[in-house]
């Protein structure tokens, strides 16, 4: 695989959709924007996802606390695919910049059985950095944005001198992420699923993604591993959809053209956050056996966290 470490830079806007306007953005979609090369005409436009989303045993990510900055890094499999997507994904307001790097799965399970990459233990949910119900209080940080605090560095340093000694008389082309998780002390912290409908075109030499994000479940975390479908464990994340527009400059103005055809609302909505929220709501109800309004087994409604 390529040892190159492409950058995605682009504008990416959310919006809340219900089955039925669902329904109706994806006829306009096909009317107006091209096939995506990723989907299967028999899946109706459509691909599975799975994504293993990282954190400090802390949560710093969730918390928001800067320790880490504040960029996602998370592992993706598309559908029953072998190969796997190491990301990092960074979003200031809506322009969001990735980097990504396919790899093989036997090599990156392999390179994180390394001792620096001893086998995580569960994140507790319930107590990592404070209770979840404060999603909208992060804990203040003195630390510069976007860096690492420098308690967290001095602590780490050993690791990453090890890691970057074992590493450099056989490059890989995913070091630079796992180099990343050694100095952020990173490990799994929630298993997220979906269905995507995603159609492209290009438009005055710009690309054009619109996609529409369905069927939301969030698994539990199995080491490294990213599972190739659902679980009887899955828990559902609401039961609305979630529809992004994708593109590199000012809005198209065929994007805008559906912006006035259907009355559509903006969201902040984040995969991770709520999953991470509706996984720490099931194990309270698990833990004291009483219902709670979220967190159901799929097909439930399960609760939002903004981004």
């Amino acid at each position: 695989m390529t040892h190159s470490k492409p950058t995605i830079q682009r504008i990416e806007m959310k919006f809340q959709l219900d089955a039925d306007m669902s329904a109706q953005v994806k006829d306009w979609a096909r009317d107006h924007l091209g096939v995506d090369e990723n989907c299967n005409a028999a899946e109706s436009d459509s691909y599975d996802i799975r994504t293993l989303y990282l954190d400090t045993p802390e949560l710093d990510l969730f918390h928001r606390t800067r320790v880490i900055g504040l960029a996602k890094h998370r592992i993706r499999r598309y559908g029953n695919e072998q190969t796997l997507w190491v990301e990092t994904k960074r979003k200031k307001k809506q322009i969001v910049r990735k980097n990504r790097t396919a790899v093989f799965e036997s090599d990156l399970l392999a390179r994180l059985s390394a001792p620096e990459f001893a086998s995580p233990k569960a994140i507790d949910l319930q107590n990592a950095n404070g209770p979840l119900s404060n999603v909208t209080r992060p804990k203040p940080t003195s630390e510069p944005r976007g860096t690492l605090a420098s308690n967290s560095m001095e602590a780490l340093t050993n690791t990453a001198q090890v890691f970057s000694e074992e590493t450099a008389a056989d490059p890989w082309c995913g070091d630079w992420f796992l180099k990343r998780i050694a100095e952020r002390r990173l490990q799994p912290a929630v298993q997220i699923g979906y269905r995507r409908f995603a159609r492209t075109s290009m438009l005055n030499g710009e690309n054009l993604r619109l996609t529409i994000d369905s069927h939301m479940s969030t698994g539990p975390v199995d080491d490294w591993k990213v599972s190739t479908g659902g679980a009887r464990q899955d828990l559902a994340i609401g039961e609305h959809e979630i529809l992004e527009l994708k593109f590199n400059n000012q809005m198209p103005a065929l994007f805008k053209k559906l912006l006035r055809t259907f009355p559509i609302p903006a969201t902040g909505f984040s995969k991770f956050r709520s999953g991470i929220v509706c996984r720490s709501l099931h194990q309270s109800e698990t833990l004291t056996n009483e219902p709670l309004a979220s967190g159901r087994p799929l097909a439930n409604k399960g609760r939002m966290a903004n981004a």
